[in-house]
């Protein structure tokens, strides 16, 4: 089916009519009369007059030919492909495109093909269709509406743009079912625009339920494409700085590249600090350690940046807080004879197993953090409220009245670390609020590998995005099966593991008590029963994990993009990192882009970072396999699916492909001129 895109041209094409028309209205009629002198001219043959009227009218064919092809192909003609409409469902369709506008899809040419794809899909669907767009990424958008206006929908998918959030995939099929399920029409049909990104699919665990007589059509866009990325995945303060320094640590991911030379800079305040060469390759992670001249009791605001041509400059470059340095007073609460090692009355020969780690764990932390050794009897004689932390090592050994103080500890808004000892379990279950099932020990030594840790927020992943690559992969070699929580009639939270074993057993427990928190973890300190104590990563992780505790009551400095300001007040004022101004009604809207941003309420002012998602950073497609088992969980025909995918790749991959008509038509109009001149010239001898 042939149709224009700029139709208007076609009206100067009725030009030619005008000589025409104007010729036949005013032109004499011819009289015959008889000269008496015509005898002495020559005589003329009729066939002589008739072929020149030929002529003429030849030339004048050729010329209106070559003004009406000039105009038509002004018009931009084009003809309209359906192969991924059947013809019988043409009348009474409804479709929505969905169109994916995380960060991943600023990479390279991925907004514009995905676009066009939407555009030329849109103007193959019959008039009387129905048509809607979804954008989505972290949370999906309407950006139009039930409607058959075609242009409704192209202005709509111009006017849209890719963020830098994150992707949901499953939100964005949901949402553009459940447009389509209103829609009045016989078939709808809903078309999944994106390049599937891995990350993409992590919300998927099940099916995805949409509304029954919705077809859905994965129509992926970056499946050869070659997308290198290099990003800064973590930028986070080390806790052995010291006064008048800050030992910050950068970690720079590779993805899909095989190698790639750049530099890493550190910048505070517009101004760069430090600046080093930096090499990485394919899956690379990259770690540089500065050591800056910035003050630990002053709030810093810090901007990594790696220097590397890649697929998506948007994650080069990470901004984060580092918050005023403020000493942490801690409680360590141990056996006695901990407490006498290092002074004058040390007895080093008696000391058990896991205690001269704590001591160089807890001293390691430096001048982050003040400890107050504590045996087990002089729990509760000192003012608790004075402290935010405290650890308990081998509490089984500790009398009751010892518990209940720790426990009263938690409840007024304190953070307990626990390590467990020799003794009976139980004792856990009373000051933890978890139920265990004896000891595992391992046989071979290789079993029971701490694989992942997980957060809430970026308390933790802060320091790394993989717990594997901070810790190492420790071992566990003994440890106690945690097997559910005990219900706490006093109001505890649920419990949550921040790490696991490779069995899928809690390693590190988390557990909300009153106003504090409870980590609980599952092996001793003793290197016989983890190695988790001699990894590099475990004094960092510990210092995270009594941080992460402390802020769930210190206000939030570090949010990813998508996320909600929840301690913002009437009045308040929110300073975006461009310096534009947001209102209260702004505030309430999740955080559109990175950097650093500054809100004012009443006499307070506070700094905090926005960062993207890093696993956006990771631009690799999934397969057509995966692709096609998305379809399968919306119970469509997989093999469908992709041969839709396949065929759309085909026949859009150059939305101007179609629109090539004009070409053809100039040449001709240019033909018909060329003709007209070799006539003219002849007829003229």
């Amino acid at each position: 089916m042939l149709a224009f895109i700029n139709p208007m041209y076609l009206l100067a094409g009725t030009a030619v009519l005008a000589p025409v028309l104007l010729h036949l209205l005013l032109r004499n009629r011819p009289q015959r009369k008889i000269l008496p002198t015509m005898r002495f001219l020559p005589g003329t043959s009729q066939q002589s007059v008739a072929m020149h009227r030929l002529k003429n009218i030849l030339l004048l064919i050729l010329r209106a030919a070559a003004v009406l092809l000039i105009a038509l192909a002004f018009s931009r003609p084009y003809f309209e492909r359906r192969q991924i409409v059947p013809a019988q469902d043409e009348a009474g369709e409804a479709v929505v495109f969905a169109i994916d506008a995380s960060m991943s899809m600023r990479a390279n040419d991925r907004w514009r093909v995905a676009v066009d794809r939407a555009m030329t899909l849109n103007r193959a669907l019959a008039a009387d269709s129905r048509r809607g767009v979804v954008v989505f990424d972290r949370a999906p958008q309407v950006a139009c509406g039930d409607t058959d206006d075609a242009l409704a929908v192209e202005t709509a998918l111009k006017q849209a743009a890719p963020g830098y959030g994150s992707t949901d995939l499953a939100a964005g099929v949901r949402a553009a079912a459940d447009l389509a399920a209103t829609m009045n029409a016989k078939t709808r049909n809903v078309y999944v625009i994106s390049d599937f990104q891995r990350a993409g699919f992590k919300q998927i665990t099940g099916s995805i339920d949409i509304p029954e007589g919705i077809s859905l059509t994965p129509m992926p866009i970056a499946e050869e494409e070659h997308s290198a990325n290099v990003a800064i995945a973590a930028c986070a303060e080390k806790p052995e700085s010291l006064p008048g320094h800050r030992l910050v640590r950068v970690q720079v991911a590779a993805f899909n590249t095989d190698k790639a030379d750049g530099t890493v800079t550190l910048e505070s305040g517009n101004k760069s600090l430090e600046s080093r060469a930096i090499h990485v390759g394919a899956g690379d992670r990259v770690v540089e350690d500065f050591d800056l001249p910035l003050s630990l009791d002053a709030q810093c605001v810090v901007t990594a940046r790696v220097d590397i041509k890649d697929a998506l400059p948007d994650d080069n470059a990470l901004t984060v807080v580092l918050p005023a340095r403020v000493t942490l007073p801690l409680l360590v609460c141990t056996p006695t004879d901990v407490v006498a090692m290092g002074g004058p009355e040390a007895s080093r020969t008696a000391l058990p197993g896991a205690n001269p780690y704590l001591k160089a764990v807890v001293a390691a932390f430096g001048a982050t953090v003040r400890p107050t050794w504590l045996a087990p009897a002089q729990v509760g004689t000192l003012p608790a409220r004075e402290y935010r932390a405290a650890i308990a090592n081998a509490p089984e050994s500790f009398p009751a009245k010892a518990i209940e103080s720790l426990k009263a500890f938690v409840r007024d808004g304190g953070v307990l670390v626990v390590f467990p000892g020799d003794g009976d379990p139980s004792v856990l279950q009373d000051l933890a609020g978890v139920r265990t099932d004896g000891w595992e020990s391992s046989i071979d030594r290789d079993q029971f590998q701490l694989v992942t840790y997980v957060a809430s927020d970026s308390a933790l992943t802060s320091l790394d995005e993989s717990g594997a690559t901070v810790l190492g992969f420790p071992k566990a070699f003994r440890y106690l099966k945690v097997v559910e929580q005990t219900p706490d009639p006093a109001g505890s939270g649920a419990m949550h593991a921040i790490a696991r074993l490779d069995n899928s057993l809690p390693f590190v427990v988390e557990r909300k008590m009153g106003q504090g928190t409870v980590y609980l973890f599952t092996a001793p300190l003793a290197p016989k029963d983890s190695d988790l104590v001699l990894r590099a990563g475990f004094t960092p992780f510990l210092y995270h994990l009594l941080d992460r505790g402390v802020d769930l009551i210190r206000p939030k400095t570090s949010y990813i993009v998508g996320d909600t300001l929840v301690d913002a007040t009437d009045g308040a004022v929110l300073a975006g990192p461009d310096g534009r101004e947001f209102d209260a009604e702004l505030l309430r809207r999740p955080l559109a882009s990175p950097g650093a941003y500054t809100l004012r309420q009443a006499a307070n002012e506070r700094v905090f970072a926005v960062r993207t998602d890093p696993e956006e950073s990771d631009l690799t497609p999934l397969d057509s396999q995966r692709i096609a088992a998305m379809g399968r969980t919306a119970s469509i025909d997989a093999q469908t699916l992709v041969a839709s995918a396949a065929d759309v790749a085909r026949n859009d991959s150059d939305p101007d492909a179609n629109q090539q008509v004009w070409w053809y038509l100039m040449a001709a109009a240019l033909a018909c001129l060329g003709a007209e001149t070799m006539v003219a010239s002849r007829t003229s001898r």
